[in-house]
């Protein structure tokens, strides 16, 4: 008889104690998701990148003369490398192997770019604002410079190559804008045999993906 009272007062007192019960049940927190890749921009860009290229190899730099600029070859070319870019400080390294294609010269053989790029964004560095600019010049304003060094391989001849480059970023894309010039000075070997040049001006433009 005990029990039976005991159970028929917990029956009774079930449906007040359900009613103090949260009618809700709490959502889990929001999953956040990171994204495989993340824009580059000229504020921050670090990490690795695949790159397209094209180099016009010629007696001296000239832009208004294509046969000058181009008299030693134009090469297509693809490549990696790495970069530190934090907005303010530029430290990279990009490696790229091309094909000199025939320009008249003899020169057609395979040809390799190893170089490390430093610089920055030197208004923010200098505490400098950037002049106010539009069109074209302002692509230039906003373009990132780097001094660049290494060594660049031309058939059997390796030669030191110095020059510069500049970086512009694709508004919120992983896709940057580079172009630069490089001279390349082989010292006494000839970069082909059968011919004396031993000194390369080179101008180049490509497009590198950033992952």
């Amino acid at each position: 008889m005990k029990k039976l009272l005991i159970a028929l007062l917990a029956l009774w007192a079930l449906p007040a104690f359900a009613a103090d019960l949260p009618t809700k049940v709490r959502p889990f927190a929001a999953l956040t998701t990171t994204p495989l890749m993340s824009p580059c921009s000229v504020a921050a860009c670090t990490g690795f990148h695949v790159d397209v290229n094209i180099y016009g190899s010629g007696t001296g730099l000239n832009v208004l003369d294509l046969a000058q600029l181009n008299a030693f070859g134009t090469t297509p070319s693809l490549g990696v490398g790495y970069q530190y870019y934090d907005g303010q400080y530029w430290l990279g390294a990009r490696a790229d192997v091309g094909y000199d294609m025939m320009n008249g010269t003899g020169l057609n053989n395979l040809s390799g770019v190893q170089v490390v790029e430093l610089g920055g964004n030197l208004f923010k560095a200098l505490g400098v604002a950037p002049p106010q600019t539009t069109g074209f010049l302002s692509m230039l304003t906003s373009a990132i410079p780097t001094a660049d060094i290494g060594v660049k391989e031309r058939g059997k001849a390796t030669g030191m190559a110095v020059g510069a480059t500049l970086h512009y970023f694709l508004a919120s894309a992983p896709v940057e804008i580079r172009g630069g010039y490089l001279n390349v000075n082989y010292g006494t070997t000839a970069v082909d045999p059968g011919t004396n040049v031993t000194i390369e001006n080179i101008a180049w433009a490509g497009l590198a993906y950033h992952f």
